[in-house]
């Protein structure tokens, strides 16, 4: 079962590119934002459902987050989360999602491909983040669903990927934070991908 490789490799790539990006999401520049001194402050909101008809999925939206919008990015729908408190202009944490489709894998396919998929995004990677480091990568049934997650570092920044494959789809959940402030808003991300449901 490799025709869900290719795809994928270049989406991730995608992906990646796209969540060190400033507010106005095109991918002119790889320059990541300078980290705060402290954490960026919480506003408080009320948790709220997400629901996308065209993208068949729901997930909640915790506490201090809000929907940004949709983009189209390189020729790819994404759907953008901030937090919020901060302004429009300035970069936040973020988390963006999109899919392709692709033939969904079993877990024990996914595993028996993962180290094929990590070394590719290692690779690509390096060409643009000499410094990126591998923290971790694994497989492991998400929401109920197979996923992969890699975790990575890069300049200032850390992130979260995780591939959820269900019916026919790849969803691509990807979280990025300052490496400061990364452990603060970890929390909300897991809440996100956790209550991921496809409709």
């Amino acid at each position: 079962m490799r025709m869900f490789i290719p795809f994928i490799l270049f989406f991730v790539f995608l992906a990646f590119m796209l969540s060190g990006c400033t507010t106005t999401l095109a991918p002119t520049s790889t320059t990541v934002p300078t980290p705060p001194m402290t954490p960026i402050p919480i506003t408080t909101t009320e948790e709220a459902l997400f629901t996308s008809d065209e993208y068949d999925f729901s997930i909640t939206i915790p506490t201090g987050w809000y929907f940004e919008g949709e983009e189209m990015v390189l020729e790819t729908n994404m759907l953008f989360f901030r937090v919020t408190g901060t302004a429009p202009e300035q970069w936040s944490e973020n988390v963006n999602i999109y899919y392709i489709t692709v033939e969904t894998p079993s877990l024990a396919q996914l595993e028996s491909e993962k180290e094929l998929i990590v070394d590719n995004f290692i690779e690509g990677m390096h060409a643009f983040y000499p410094d990126l480091t591998l923290i971790d990568s694994y497989t492991s049934k998400v929401a109920s669903y197979p996923a992969l997650t890699i975790i990575y570092t890069y300049e200032a920044l850390q992130g979260m990927q995780i591939h959820l494959y269900t019916d026919g789809r790849c969803y691509l959940l990807t979280y990025t934070a300052y490496q400061n402030t990364y452990d603060t808003y970890l929390t909300d991300y897991q809440v996100m991908v956790n209550s991921f449901q496809r409709l």
